[in-house]
């Protein structure tokens, strides 16, 4: 059986300074009718008599081009700097279209693994180039393992460092590359190599670096505390005694049954208790923690450091609004702001039913079909309005009721402390 030939090569270009004889050598490239790349790696083909097919931000005009020079039996060179499957224009082809060979090279992170003698199976690999926001850095750092960083000019060192202090990572230290390459004989180089702490790229500014093509690896601390479900209620960081207690948390989080991926957003979030915890559940995902107070805000940024959950953004906005869109998400999130498979609500369900109804309903209707909702409630009345409104959306609705005692010591022995009852709803939409 004669097995058809590819007819699209991802060529990996390498990091060398030029493509060198290897690349210019290869069978592919005598062959190909279409060459198809950046500016930058088109300019190395300049005079290949080739069609020349450059790639911009219309990705999905360019497969459509790509679809059709294929269908027309014509031989593509899809020329990528790097590994051609690494964070590359590569992986879209491979990803969309048929016929497809790569050609494996050497990419920058080997090469900075080469000059650190760092065995680095281990290591993550997240891609800032180009992003609006920064959720896969902090579902990165959650692995607790070293961090490859590709950087551009908005994520410099300094802004990863400030990542770093605002999300609790303090501890990392930055190992900074810049101009990353081989040498003719195959060496690894570096035209700058600095290692930092964070307090230092934070003192640094754009100024003390040399280069603006950067490559950093985070290295965590050789000892660093490992991120544990079942958060102390004295030490979340909170105004006066206002937090959903450990018993009644632990019952909330699995009554909402956070996969790793879901995006959970908390409203009336408090201290922030039930998002921090639901962010290390969910730490693939993403926790909308949503607050009204600003002293209360501060209070869960606090806390957003102490137990590291760089994947939890802060909204300071007033119910419902904030669900309809109104207020700004944080910088570094991009204002991302997904629908949620699991929404929490610890207070703002009010007194009445038509405030009752102003947050559920358009809650419910953020709510993405197969999500669930659970609302905690103190009084008998909040429970029983919540329910009719939810059940009349169409929600499966059950119901909860907690208690629990904490022992304080008394005359050498103990005795409970009651901890006030919660009610709980869960609604499965």
């Amino acid at each position: 059986m004669t097995v058809p030939l590819p007819s699209i090569y991802l060529l990996g270009l390498g990091l060398e300074e030029e493509p060198g004889a290897r690349i210019l050598r290869h069978p592919c490239l005598a062959e190909a009718d279409v060459l198809v790349g950046g500016r930058r790696q088109l300019a190395f083909f300049s005079s290949h008599p080739a069609e020349k097919l450059t790639a911009g931000a219309d990705i999905p005009s360019l497969l459509a081009a790509m679809e059709q020079n294929r269908a027309e039996g014509k031989i593509q060179v899809v020329l990528c700097g790097g590994d051609p499957l690494f964070f590359s224009l590569g992986g879209l082809v491979a990803a969309r279209l048929e016929g497809v060979a790569a050609l494996p090279a050497v990419g920058s992170l080997q090469i900075a693994a080469a000059l650190l003698g760092l065995a680095w199976e281990r290591v993550r690999s997240v891609s800032l180039h180009g992003r609006k926001h920064w959720l896969p850095l902090a579902h990165a750092l959650a692995s607790g393992d070293p961090v490859f960083v590709l950087t551009d000019a908005a994520s410099s060192p300094g802004a990863v460092a400030s990542f770093l202090r605002g999300s609790g990572y303090e501890g990392h230290r930055l190992h900074v590359f810049g101009d990353l390459s081989l040498t003719g004989e195959g060496l690894p180089r570096a035209g700058e190599q600095r290692a930092l702490t964070v307090a230092e790229a934070l003192s640094q500014g754009e100024g003390g670096f040399a280069s603006a093509r950067r490559v950093i690896l985070l290295e965590p601390p050789a000892e660093e505390e490992e991120s544990v479900f079942g958060l102390a209620d004295e030490n979340i960081d909170r105004d006066r005694d206002i937090l959903t207690k450990g018993p009644a948390r632990a019952a909330g989080l699995a009554a909402l049954g956070i996969a790793p991926h879901h995006v959970v957003w908390d409203l009336g979030a408090g201290s922030g208790s039930v998002g921090l915890e639901a962010a290390r559940l969910a730490w693939r995902g993403k926790v909308v923690a949503v607050e009204k107070n600003p002293a209360r805000v501060a209070h869960i940024r606090a806390n957003r450091r102490r137990f590291r959950a760089a994947n939890l953004e802060i909204l300071q906005g007033v119910l419902p609004g904030i669900l309809k869109g109104e207020g700004a998400g944080e910088d570094l999130f991009g204002g991302l702001r997904p629908r949620p498979q699991r929404i929490f609500i610890g207070g703002g369900l009010g007194d009445t039913v038509p405030e009752a109804e102003g947050l559920l309903r358009p809650a419910w209707d953020l709510l993405l079909p197969g999500g669930r909702l659970v609302a905690h409630c103190v009084l008998w009345g909040s429970l029983d309005r919540a329910r009719r409104i939810l059940e009349e959306l169409g929600g499966a609705v059950d119901a909860f009721f907690l208690q629990a005692g904490r022992a304080r010591p008394l005359a050498g022995d103990f005795r409970f402390e009651g901890q006030n009852p919660v009610f709980m709803l869960r609604a499965l939409k």
